[in-house]
């Protein structure tokens, strides 16, 4: 676990949108309920879509992308789903259960979804194919905000006080 004492440090990392594979980049303007596909060379939006739910402004929605598609979640969503788009976005492809009533962060990690769930502070493994949940990592800490993996590890945050856990895969 580290923590992050700056709290304008916490909420530009917390806001840095996903990167995916061959320099694709997404991010998430809440404002206007957008999914934007931004190019990292020259930060110009490119393709903006809107997102299947409205996402509302105080952040309770996460995305991932899996190396050919993006993910997204909102956890206001009255249908508690996990959208996932075509490889050029704008569509829902496919859609699959959330596993909590409050998912709020999304990441991908060695063929896995993995789904942050604030009111059960729980990181769930989830097939991203058909949803089946392969598993959890139960925390003692509350969590909220954002979802990362790499490296063996998972990053869950927590928005006050502001701190970034490190959680062994």
């Amino acid at each position: 676990m580290f923590r992050i004492k700056n709290l304008f440090a916490l909420l530009v990392w917390l806001s840095l949108p996903c990167w995916g594979q061959d320099s694709v980049l997404f991010g998430l303007d809440a404002r206007l309920s957008q999914i934007q596909r931004i190019s990292p060379l020259s930060g110009v939006v490119e393709d903006p879509f809107t997102s299947p739910v409205l996402c509302r402004t105080e952040g309770a929605c996460g995305l991932a992308y899996s190396g050919y598609s993006p993910f997204f979640v909102d956890a206001t969503d009255p249908e508690h789903r996990i959208y996932e788009f075509g490889p050029g976005g704008g569509a829902v492809w496919h859609s699959l259960p959330a596993p909590g009533s409050r998912v709020d962060g999304l990441a991908y990690d060695q063929g896995e979804l993995l789904a942050l769930s604030f009111d059960e502070n729980r990181i769930y493994r989830i097939d991203p194919f058909d949803g089946t949940v392969l598993g959890h990592v139960a925390l003692d800490v509350d969590i909220i905000g954002g979802l990362a993996a790499g490296g063996g590890m998972y990053y869950a945050s927590r928005i006050r006080p502001p701190v970034v856990f490190a959680i062994d895969a």
